[in-house]
């Protein structure tokens, strides 16, 4: 019997997208000066796929200059924000109006990618904003589980809807590369290459090693 290989391709795409908002019904989550608080996220990588986030999105007013931050994604611990996988920085991409709202659509573009396996995961965003600079970031019908707001740097953990109703999450999108497993049969995938029967066969024996 000749052993299955797997092989992997890369599709760069929108990988989580809750980004559709109406500010109007679901209000936003609005913030001025620092205050140390912090607005946490979930999203999901579903089984079998792992991510490389690369770019944010996020829908709001006055959130790109400067950008947001400190950003992290961090793991979760029973429902909220867990152990941090990765801190990172964002540089500010592009600036969308939104057409139907008074929003604009903010892709910023992570300093350093972050690789994700399947489990759910939270993007934590620090509230940081000059003095009397305004920032919202659109609120969002809850997916999966609520928006999380925290006044003591992660401490302890409120539903958004207990600070800033009617929302109950924020609106935001991931992008970046989803490395999608596909299984194929070894040795019908060398003789899809053409190759003479003794290339075939040594291929075979090489990825056979590789393989274990």
């Amino acid at each position: 019997h000749t052993p299955a290989l797997e092989l992997s391709t890369l599709t760069s795409q929108a990988l989580w997208d809750q980004s559709a908002a109406d500010p109007i019904s679901v209000g936003a989550v609005c913030w001025f000066t620092p205050q140390g608080g912090l607005l946490a996220v979930d999203f999901v990588v579903p089984d079998g796929e792992t991510w490389t986030v690369s770019q944010l999105l996020m829908v709001g007013n006055g959130i790109g200059d400067p950008p947001p931050g400190p950003l992290s994604i961090r793991e979760d611990g029973g429902g909220v924000p867990g152990a941090t996988i990765q801190s990172f920085s964002v540089t500010l991409t592009s600036v969308t109006p939104r057409s139907n709202i008074a929003f604009s659509e903010y892709l910023f573009s992570l300093a350093t990618p972050v690789t994700l396996t399947a489990g759910t995961y939270w993007l934590v965003v620090e509230l940081q904003a000059p003095i009397e600079d305004q920032r919202c970031w659109a609120g969002h019908l809850a997916v999966g589980a609520d928006g999380l707001s925290s006044i003591d740097g992660g401490q302890s953990w409120s539903p958004l809807s207990a600070v800033f109703s009617p929302a109950t999450d924020l609106a935001f999108a991931l992008y970046g590369a989803d490395l999608t497993t596909a299984t194929t049969d070894l040795r019908s995938a060398l003789a899809a290459l053409g190759l003479a029967e003794g290339t075939t066969t040594s291929l075979d024996a090489k990825l056979r090693v590789a393989l274990n």
